[in-house]
């Protein structure tokens, strides 16, 4: 269980959003939001799949 409350930000980690089990299986991930966005070098935000993430 985490120490942290949802939209709290937690230094060098980012904006906490909560928990996730995406096996069902109780291996849990906190997931954080970066406060700072990642760029293209035209600079245009780069988006990222938090599932592809994960599984890669």
């Amino acid at each position: 269980m985490s120490n942290y409350e949802p939209g709290e930000m937690v230094e060098g980690k980012g904006i906490y959003l909560g928990e996730w089990n995406p096996n069902n299986d109780g291996n849990v991930v906190y997931v954080f939001a970066e406060t700072n966005c990642e760029r293209d070098p035209s600079g245009s935000q780069l988006l990222f799949n938090f599932s592809a993430a994960i599984a890669g």
